[in-house]
């Protein structure tokens, strides 16, 4: 999936990287090893012209075990400076 997205060349990437800006994590129940699966919902919570919010959630039928965020900015490591994204065609 990201190889569609991501350049070919380490000097292309450089230009074109995300740095991780801002990560949060709230536990809300203890989560102990079993055989049954969870599920992780997982989605973009919110998207502005330089970065973009993810908001993640571990969770079965009745109980929610944790919530997370992780924010993204999108980077030039070259300048060392924030840069707009790109948006995908789709």
């Amino acid at each position: 999936m990201f190889q569609e997205t991501l350049p070919a060349s380490e000097a292309e990437r450089r230009k074109k990287a995300f740095v991780v800006s801002r990560a949060a994590v709230v536990y809300r129940a203890a989560l102990h090893y079993r055989e049954s699966p969870v599920d992780v919902h997982a989605r973009v919570a919110e998207h502005r012209a330089a970065s973009f919010e993810s908001a993640y959630e571990i969770r079965d039928v009745d109980q929610v075990y944790a919530e997370g965020t992780t924010a993204m900015a999108a980077y030039n490591l070259d300048d060392g400076r924030p840069r707009r994204c790109a948006m995908a065609a789709g």
